[in-house]
């Protein structure tokens, strides 16, 4: 590669690497937009990014009119911006792929068995998509020749593979109280949005269940979970009780890899006491992750937020599968995401 094929290229990495930054820039602002949640996943959303200029010096004489005189790009008040085409998916890749579930084990009776396609086998014919260009090589060096004839090409083929598949289900819970203001219910919806699209993106194979609450729980369908409201006060004993139950009778700790995540304002009625505290303690002995999150909170620490940390808390310190985090803003969907969903996070 000669010098100036060196520099178009480290030009053009130059280009991505940047363009890929201020996509993920703009990217925080996009998820909580309302044409972008409930989208299907191959559902293209456009973007638009600022225009980015190879870097480009020069040297220009003194002209004796000093600095700052200049026309340069952004004098006339507009911005040139590059409009970027995105699917929901490919939004995932650039904000979430690097994320496994935590602390995910394999359950000796508990492993499913799905499939999947390895490009592991060689055939003398395919679309031109799969020729395999090295193999098709090696076919006319073998002959004595260099360049290619029909019989030379090969193309790469799959064959069909068992998988196993550590079997986990994961339990979505939407505090429906009236304490639940509107801004309070969007923020909830978006964190939980995702991290559904995120789930079925991940762990195909894994059973995902809803239940709303306020003093009683109320088990739904992923529609109604993310469009039904109901009103009244707040209490959680009793939706844990019948997760407890839930798990014991259809997903059993042996054979499944438990999840819960759960979505409230911290708001709670206060006269459940050591009960309530039992409750939580069973859920984190038996689950993976017990996630909650705080959707605009108390200033200070919320009564629930405070019986999380003491239920956790053993021997001065908290149970691993314990996570929690804030979100008062849009912008800490994300982050919130990751402080609870990302393995080297955990209570301290």
């Amino acid at each position: 590669m000669n010098l100036y094929d060196q520099k178009g290229e480290l030009d053009r990495q130059w280009y991505l690497r940047k363009l890929n930054q201020a996509i993920k820039a703009k990217l925080p602002e996009l998820i909580t937009q309302e044409a972008v949640m409930g989208s299907a996943p191959d559902q293209r959303i456009r973007i638009a990014v600022r225009k980015l200029e190879e870097p480009d010096f020069r040297y220009q004489p003194p002209t004796g009119q000093g600095q700052g005189k200049g026309t340069g790009p952004g004098n006339d008040g507009g911005e040139d911006v590059v409009w970027i085409e995105l699917t929901t998916e490919e939004i995932m890749d650039l904000l979430l792929d690097d994320l496994k579930l935590p602390r995910l084990e394999d359950k000796p009776r508990g492993v499913l068995h799905g499939e999947e396609d390895r490009y592991d086998d060689v055939t003398t014919h395919g679309p031109w998509a799969n020729i395999d260009k090295r193999r098709s090589l090696y076919e006319a060096a073998k002959a004595g020749r260099d360049y290619l004839q029909e019989d030379d090409l090969r193309y790469r083929s799959w064959k069909t593979y068992p998988k196993p598949i550590t079997s986990a289900v994961i339990t979505l819970v939407r505090d429906a109280s009236g304490s639940m203001d509107e801004s309070k219910r969007y923020l909830s919806k978006s964190a939980a949005w995702w991290l559904v699209q995120w789930i079925r993106r991940q762990y195909q194979h894994a059973e995902i269940r809803y239940f709303l609450h306020t003093t009683t729980p109320v088990a739904v369908d992923e529609k109604d979970f993310f469009n039904r409201e109901i009103t009244g006060g707040t209490a959680i004993l009793s939706t844990y009780q019948t997760i407890l139950q839930l798990w014991d009778d259809e997903f059993p700790h042996d054979d499944w890899n438990r999840y819960l995540l759960h979505f409230s304002d911290g708001d709670i009625w206060s006269d459940y006491g050591r009960e309530l505290i039992e409750t939580i303690q069973a859920i984190l002995a038996t689950s993976s992750i017990l996630g909650y999150f705080e959707v605009e909170g108390h200033k200070g620490v919320s009564p629930l937020w405070s019986l999380f940390r003491k239920s956790a808390e053993y021997q001065g310190h908290f149970h691993p599968a314990m996570r929690m985090a804030k979100i008062d803003h849009k912008d800490h969907i994300l982050p919130a995401i990751r402080m609870v969903i990302d393995e080297k996070n955990r209570l301290q």
